[in-house]
């Protein structure tokens, strides 16, 4: 009993009689540093990022193609103005219509090698992030200059034909965005570049068979409200891929 006391005795007075070392000051500001090296740095709220990587892709894909986008806007008004028959220039419009997604998801795919994607994933933004602006800004930019080719086409034709031209439109964005979705699998499954290139001579096929066989007419003679259907769920896919893609943190081990 007495022994366990004076253990008790002797560590009260280790513990009370120790004065703690004196920290230089230098080496507490050394050490706050070190832990601040460490802490999550503030992120901007996520429409903020979103709409400066988009701003920045926009400007990448014009500087990158923009030559090329300008002659294919000149071919898509030369189609329209100058080649005749109603039928044969609406189903040449309709299958150029996705040729911009084409040109710069040839150039996406064609440069997502391996080493660039390890590069970007020690950017500030995320890989993730980078590419769901590149998509995002090719996919709109296609729109866009659609919208802006058929707005030419709409003014140079005769007031009857403004209802055809609503269906051209609905029409011509089914490719876009089927071809949206399809860049979208390809780069976030990071397939083979030549996956890209195939899918681009299939389509030139289909464009040939249209102007050369029934095909065409038949593609321009279904109803619109049946395009209208396709896109909102053409849309709605791509949509929600794009929104898993901006919420993945790491590439997929399935990526190669």
């Amino acid at each position: 009993m007495k022994q366990g006391k004076r253990e008790e005795d002797h560590l009260h007075r280790w513990l009370h009689g120790d004065v703690p070392p004196e920290i230089d000051e230098r080496d507490r500001e050394a050490a706050i540093d070190y832990l601040k090296s460490y802490m999550p740095v503030p992120q901007e709220n996520t429409a903020a990022v979103m709409k400066q990587l988009v701003r920045q892709s926009f400007k990448d894909l014009w500087g990158h193609f923009a030559v090329q986008l300008g002659l294919l806007v000149i071919m898509l008004m030369g189609v329209v103005t100058f080649i005749p028959g109603t039928m044969d220039k609406w189903i040449l419009f309709v299958l150029f219509a996705p040729a911009p997604v084409f040109l710069a998801g040839w150039h996406l795919v064609s440069t997502q090698t391996k080493d660039m994607t390890e590069l970007e994933q020690t950017f500030t933004f995320s890989f993730q992030q980078v590419l769901f602006s590149k998509l995002v800004a090719i996919c709109l930019g296609s729109l866009v200059l659609y919208s802006g080719s058929l707005l030419y086409a709409a003014s140079i034709q005769k007031a009857g034909l403004f209802l055809l031209s609503f269906h051209i439109a609905v029409t011509g964005i089914t490719p876009i965005l089927l071809f949206c979705v399809i860049l979208l699998a390809i780069s976030t499954k990071y397939l083979h570049p030549l996956s890209w290139t195939v899918i681009m001579l299939v389509w030139v096929s289909f464009l040939l068979l249209s102007i050369y066989t029934p095909i065409g007419s038949w593609l321009l003679s279904v109803h619109t409200l049946i395009f209208l259907a396709v896109n909102i769920g053409l849309a709605v896919v791509f949509l929600r891929q794009l929104t898993k893609l901006w919420r993945m943190e790491r590439l997929p081990d399935g990526i190669q």
